[in-house]
């Protein structure tokens, strides 16, 4: 919530006659720590909090749900402190959710993440910067109503790239991405699916590397749709 976006959203809520509440104004951190198993969060309400998702954006977003959890209460909705925490802790297999930050093998590392746009791809970027890892290997693909050269242009330059294409109609084809990706600096090879593209890069791996995979929604469900069915 930020300069024109932020403003969007006030005017937004004063066309409808709605209350807004922005999040960073609200919750306030006595500390955060992230490691390889999520974050722990400490607040005055809830000291301790332990959030199993480990990206980088979770700081924010545990910040946008407890604000939530506040209002909720307050319109008189009974939700525990003991609630808060155990969803905190097990929102994964609560909910169902997938493709955030999500580990789906280890040698060599398979990571994916739904981030898709220059908001959700900075966060991204700097979570790469922060592992460790031989050689950089990214499957990316994009929709074609997103900001393509944005996301482009923050990605990373040190990495082999694998230009594909998510099986819906929206999908920006693999080739025109390889285009706009040379344009950005960025160099690799195309291939016309995920499962594809993740073969490719498996094959080239050594133990040590590691494997992104995003850029969009579709091609994050369309690779867990190919895990899954190989279980």
């Amino acid at each position: 919530a930020q300069g024109e976006v932020k403003q969007v959203f006030i005017d937004r809520a004063k066309e409808v006659k709605a209350p807004i509440i922005f999040a960073e104004e609200q919750i306030h951190f006595r500390s955060t720590q992230r490691n390889d198993k999520g974050w722990e969060f400490d607040s005055p309400e809830f000291p301790h909090l332990f959030g199993e998702l480990s990206g980088l954006c979770q700081e924010k977003n545990a910040a946008t749900v407890l604000t939530a959890v506040g209002q909720l209460r307050n319109l008189g909705y009974n939700i525990s402190d003991q609630s808060v925490y155990d969803a905190f802790a097990h929102v994964t297999s609560l909910t169902g959710l997938m493709g955030r930050w999500q580990q789906l093998e280890s040698s060599p590392r398979l990571i994916c993440d739904t981030g898709h746009n220059t908001g959700g791809i900075q966060y991204i970027v700097r979570q790469l910067q922060n592992e460790s890892y031989q050689n950089l290997r990214i499957i990316i693909g994009m929709v074609n109503d997103k900001d393509i050269s944005g996301v482009l242009a923050m990605l990373p330059q040190n990495a082999v790239y694998y230009f594909t294409r998510a099986s819906i109609p929206r999908a920006l084809p693999e080739e025109r991405l390889y285009e706009l990706a040379i344009k950005a600096g960025l160099t690799g090879k195309c291939y016309p699916s995920v499962q594809q593209a993740v073969e490719a890069a498996k094959k080239e791996s050594r133990p040590d590397d590691l494997i992104f995979v995003g850029g969009s929604t579709f091609i994050v469900a369309d690779l867990l749709k190919t895990m899954l069915s190989q279980q």
